[in-house]
C-alpha cells in the first residue's frame, strides 16, 4: 500500500497552501523529495484559475534538462486542470534573457540566432583562436582570462573560480582588453555566446533604462524553480523583473546548492525575505521518496555541516507511518583497497539484478569519476553487470562522436556556424593557424561562415593552404545539401560511414553505430543531433522519451534508456532519484578533497554534494571507503573521509558485496515505495 491517502492529504495541504499563496513575492523551501514540482504546477494552475493569461505565466530552471521536466509536469497539471488549451513557457534563464534581447532587436549583430559554445568548443575552438591571436603562450592562461571574464558575466566582478588559486600574475588590464577585442568580432563570426554573457546584457541593458521584458514578452508571472542555482547576475536579471512589475514565485533549497564553480550562491534562497518588505515564505517538510534511515542519515551530515544562513528545516519521512512501515537502510562499511571495494558494488548489484530488481533503480555515485570509475568498470565487465558510464567520459566529446554530432548539427541547421567551424578543427592537417587565418580574413573581408561553405570563394582572400581546407570541409556540406533533417538515421548509415571518412579517415567509419545504437529505429536526423547534444541522464531520457512517442511507442522516460546501472557523478544525479544508491569513494583525498578542503564555504559544499547523493536513494544507501587506492600509478594510503563521522552510522569491515538475502528482501520491500 505505501504512503496512504490520508497522508498524501496532509502533505497536499501543505502544497496547496503555499501555491495559493497571493502576495507578489513568494519563497517555497522545499528538501528533497517533498513536493516542489507538484507545488509549482499548483501554482500556474492557481494562476489559470484566477484568468491569468498564459501567456504571461513564465517559469524558468537551471538546466535544459530540469526546465523540459518540468515543461512536462505542468503541461499535465493543466490537462487535469481543464487548461489543456495552455501553453505554459518553461526555459532556462539564459533563454528567456535571449528571448528577451532577440525581441529587444539587440541580437542584431549576429548573422543568425546565437548558441551557446559548450566546453569541447570553448577548450578546442575559441581558446586556441584567442590564444593565437593574443599570443597567449599557454593553456592554462588562456583558460584563466576567459574565466575573469566569465566571472564578471556572473558576477559583476572579475574574480577567480571557488576553490581555485588565484591566477599567477594576475590578469592584467592589457589581457582584458585583448580577450575583449577578440571576444566581440569571434562570436559574431561564429554566432556564439559564452556561458553568462547573455544574461548579463540583458542586466545592463535593464540597469541603462532600455530593455522592458515586462513589455516586450508580456510576463507578469516569473516562477523560478532551483531559486539555490542563481549565481549574482541572474538574480539582478530576476529581481530586475520583479522591479518591473512581474509577481514572483521562487522554488529552492539551500542545502542542494551545488554550482559554485558557476559562481551560484545559496544566499539568493536564503535572503529572499529580507529582498522584499512583504514576501511569503513556506517550508515543505514532508519527504515522499526518502525511507526514515536514509533521511535521517542524511539530516545528521547536513545539520553538522550547515551554512551560517542555512534555513531551518524538520524533514520528515512519509514512510514512517506509511502501511506498512518500511524504515529502509544506510550502510556503511570499509575496505582494505579500492579493488575490495569495488568488487563489493559490483558484486551487490549482480545480486540485487538477479534478485529480480531493475538495473536503472540501483545508482552508483561517485564524487571524482577520474578516481574511482576504472576499476569500477573492470569490476562491472567481470560480473557481467550492464552499466553506464558517467558523462564526463561522453561519446560526444570523441573525434568521432563530435564529428557525428557536428553532421546532425548541420543537416538540421545549414547556418549552424559553431558545427562548421568544427568541421575544419576535425579535419586532419588543419591547425589553428590555419582556422585562425580562415576567421581572420572573413572578419577583414565582410563575410560570413555562410558565404565561404556554402558559396564560392572569392579570389585573394584566403591562402592556398587555407582554400584547401575550406575546399575540404565544402565538399562535406555539399554531401549533407541532399540530406533532411527529417531523414531517418538508418537510412543515412552508409552515407554517414562515407562522410566521416571524410572528415576523419577510414578507420573512424563504424565506431560510431554502436554508441547511437540507444535511439530507436526512425529516429531523424534532427532527433539525432539533439540527443548528442544533451549533458544529463534525465535530458536523454526526455529526448528518447518524445523519440518513442511519435513513433507511437509508449514508453516512459525512464523506460527509454538502456536498462543499465547507472554510474554517475555527484552533481549529474541531482533531481533524479533510484531504490539503491551505492556511494563509493567516501576518503578525505576525494571528498572533500585536497583542494576544497582548504576553502570552508568548499567543503560545505562539498558536505551537500554527499547530502544530495544520500537522497537520491529511496530504500537504501551504501556508502564505502578504501583504506588504499591506485593515485596516479601508485598505491596511496587514504582516510575516511570527514564525513563519514556525520552520518549517525558506524563504519565497518566490508563483506564481499550485499548478501543474496539482503538483495531479496529489497526487492520485495521496494514493490511498498
Amino acid at each position: 500500500m505505501g504512503i496512504t491517502v490520508k497522508q498524501k492529504r496532509q502533505a497536499g495541504a501543505v502544497q496547496v497552501a503555499a501555491a495559493a499563496d497571493d502576495r507578489d513575492r513568494v519563497r517555497l523551501v522545499a528538501g528533497p523529495g517533498t513536493g516542489k514540482s507538484y507545488t509549482i504546477e499548483e501554482r500556474v494552475v492557481r494562476l489559470l484559475n484566477e484568468n491569468a493569461d498564459p501567456k504571461s505565466v513564465a517559469a524558468v530552471s537551471f538546466t535544459r534538462a530540469s526546465s523540459q521536466d518540468l515543461e512536462k509536469r505542468v503541461q499535465a497539471a493543466c490537462e487535469r486542470s481543464n487548461h489543456g488549451e495552455a501553453h505554459i513557457a518553461v526555459t532556462t534563464l539564459h533563454s528567456l534573457a535571449l528571448r528577451t534581447l532577440r525581441a529587444a532587436g539587440a541580437l542584431a549583430a549576429y548573422p543568425v540566432d546565437p548558441l551557446v559554445l559548450d566546453e569541447w568548443e570553448l577548450t578546442k575552438l575559441f581558446d586556441p583562436e584567442f590564444a593565437r591571436r593574443a599570443n597567449i603562450g599557454t593553456v592554462r592562461r588562456r583558460r584563466e582570462i576567459r574565466e575573469d571574464h566569465e566571472a564578471f558575466w556572473s558576477t559583476g566582478q572579475h574574480t577567480q573560480r571557488p576553490a581555485q588559486r588565484p591566477p599567477d600574475p594576475p590578469i592584467s588590464d592589457a589581457e582584458r582588453v585583448a580577450f575583449r577585442a577578440f571576444h566581440g568580432p569571434r562570436t559574431q563570426l561564429y554566432a556564439c555566446v559564452l556561458p553568462g554573457e547573455i544574461v548579463q546584457k540583458c542586466v545592463q541593458m535593464l540597469d541603462a533604462g532600455t530593455l522592458d521584458p515586462i513589455e516586450l514578452l508580456g510576463i507578469e508571472h516569473l516562477i523560478v524553480d532551483e531559486f539555490q542555482d542563481l549565481n549574482p547576475m541572474d538574480l539582478r536579471f530576476v529581481y530586475g523583473l520583479a522591479e518591473l512589475g512581474a509577481t514572483l514565485f521562487v522554488a529552492g533549497d539551500d542545502d542542494q546548492s551545488l554550482y559554485s564553480f558557476r559562481y551560484a550562491d545559496p544566499s539568493g534562497i536564503q535572503e529572499f525575505p529580507d529582498q522584499f518588505e512583504v514576501a511569503g515564505s513556506h517550508v515543505l517538510q514532508h519527504c515522499f521518496r526518502c525511507t526514515p534511515a536514509v533521511l535521517a542519515s542524511a539530516d545528521a551530515l547536513i545539520t553538522q555541516n550547515a551554512a551560517p544562513k542555512r534555513i531551518p528545516k524538520d524533514l520528515v519521512s512519509l514512510y514512517a507511518d506509511s502501511e506498512p512501515r518500511v524504515n529502509g537502510t544506510i550502510q556503511c562499511w570499509r575496505y582494505g583497497s579500492a579493488a575490495e571495494e569495488a568488487t563489493f558494488v559490483a558484486l551487490s548489484c549482480r545480486r540485487l539484478i538477479d534478485a529480480g530488481m531493475d538495473p536503472r533503480e540501483i545508482m552508483v555515485l561517485v564524487s571524482n569519476a577520474r578516481a574511482l570509475q576504472w576499476q569500477l568498470s573492470a569490476a562491472f565487465d567481470k560480473l557481467d553487470v550492464p552499466f553506464e558510464p558517467p558523462r564526463e567520459t561522453a561519446f560526444r566529446d570523441t573525434d568521432v562522436g563530435r564529428a557525428v554530432m557536428t553532421v546532425a548539427r548541420i543537416v538540421s541547421d545549414r547556418d549552424d556556424y559553431v558545427a562548421l567551424r568544427t568541421l575544419l578543427e576535425l579535419r586532419s592537417g588543419v591547425g589553428i593557424v590555419t582556422a585562425t587565418a580562415i576567421a581572420d580574413a572573413t572578419i577583414e573581408h565582410d563575410l560570413n561562415y555562410h558565404d565561404i561553405f556554402y558559396e564560392a570563394l572569392p579570389e585573394d582572400v584566403f591562402s592556398p593552404r587555407a582554400e584547401t581546407a575550406l575546399d575540404q570541409a565544402r565538399e562535406v556540406c555539399e554531401v549533407l545539401l541532399e540530406w533532411s533533417s527529417d531523414d531517418a538515421v538508418e537510412d543515412r548509415a552508409e552515407a554517414l560511414d562515407h562522410v566521416i571518412a571524410m572528415i576523419l579517415g577510414a578507420d573512424a567509419t563504424s565506431s560510431w553505430r554502436d554508441e547511437v545504437e540507444i535511439v530507436p529505429a526512425g529516429t531523424t536526423i534532427a532527433e539525432l543531433a539533439r540527443f548528442l547534444s544533451s549533458e544529463k541522464d534525465d535530458e536523454r531520457a526526455s529526448i528518447l522519451s518524445a523519440i518513442h512517442a511519435r513513433l507511437g511507442n509508449d514508453l516512459s522516460p525512464e523506460e527509454s534508456l538502456p536498462n543499465r546501472v547507472r554510474v554517475m557523478t555527484m552533481h549529474g544525479a541531482k533531481g533524479l532519484s533510484a531504490t539503491v544508491v551505492l556511494i563509493p569513494g567516501l576518503e578525505e583525498q576525494i571528498l572533500p578533497g585536497e583542494t576544497r578542503a582548504r576553502y570552508p564555504g568548499q567543503v560545505l559544499e562539498a558536505a551537500r554534494m554527499l547530502y544530495v547523493s544520500i537522497t537520491r536513494a529511496r530504500l537504501a544507501c551504501l556508502l564505502s571507503y578504501a583504506n588504499r587506492r591506485f593515485i596516479n600509478g601508485q598505491s596511496t594510503p587514504h582516510q575516511a573521509s570527514r564525513f563519514a563521522s556525520h552520518l549517525g552510522v558506524r563504519f565497518s569491515p566490508g563483506p564481499e558485496g550485499v548478501s543474496t538475502e539482503w538483495a531479496g528482501d529489497a526487492v520485495r520491500v521496494s514493490k511498498d515505495l
